[in-house]
Formats: C-alpha cells, structure tokens, sequence
C-alpha cells in the first residue's frame, strides 16, 4: 500500500478552473505516467481529484469549487495538501434505460464503451439530471 504524500502548492486560476501544480517527484509516488486518481485532505477537509499529467515533467490537480468554498481557499493562497492512491472504481452505474438503449444500438454501444470514465460519468451525469428536471409552471 502506498504511504500518503503531502506537499506545500499555490492555487492557480486557468480560465474557470482552479488547479495546483503537482511535481513529478510527489506524482512519481503512485505510477509512472497517466492520469492517476488520488484522494486527499486539504485544510482536514477530504476530496478526491486526478493528477492529469501536463507537457514537461509536472501533473495538475484541479480543486472544485466545493472543496474551494469548504476550505476558504482561493487563486493564490499556498496550501498544504495530502493526496494518496484511490483504487475506488470512479465509474458511474449506467442508468437501465441507457443501457437498453446501447444493448438495442451496438454501433452506439460500441462507441460509447470507448469513452473514458470521466467522459461516460458526464453523460451519464447528462441524463440523470434530465430526467429529474421538472417543467416549471408559467403562471399567467
């Protein structure tokens, strides 16, 4: 098992997105190349995230905005954070209609089991919403 690592990183702000840089020193901990999902701590609160891995030898982490307001933290606070290995599956259930639909479609199914996790995990997240939205009712 792997022993958590924890490093010192300031929060940079690209576009919309908030992000730490991740050294390949502290990345190095878990695996060799890749996307690599980690859970961690930061300010005691837990979250879990993906080292994506970047052009020269460094990784990113982005922070999204519940762990963001949780911690108070903002573009240019330095932060000292815990990550570790997560071996947790990250994949999503397939909601049974979907799944029937791709069973009665192989050309779709077929293309939508290459996807990455991440990328089935916001269809999937697509649809669940859909489905749960509720018209609003215009008063007249």
């Amino acid at each position: 098992m792997m022993k958590p690592v924890q490093f010192n990183t300031r929060i940079y702000k690209e576009g919309t997105n908030y992000l730490v840089e991740v050294s390949e020193q502290v990345a190095g901990n878990f695996a060799n190349k890749g996307y690599i999902p980690v859970k961690g701590k930061l300010k005691g609160h837990k979250f879990i995230a993906t080292l994506v891995p970047r052009k020269g030898s460094k990784y990113v982490m982005f922070l999204n905005q519940e762990i963001r307001k949780t911690t108070h933290t903002k573009a240019g606070d330095v932060v000292n954070i815990t990550i570790e290995y997560d071996p947790e599956s990250r994949e999503l259930p397939v909601p049974v209609d979907l799944e029937d639909a791709l069973n009665q479609n192989p050309d779709a199914f077929k293309v939508f089991d290459k996807f990455s996790t991440l990328h089935r995990s916001e269809i999937i997240a697509w649809i669940t919403v859909a489905k749960n939205l509720k018209p609003e009712k215009k008063e007249y």
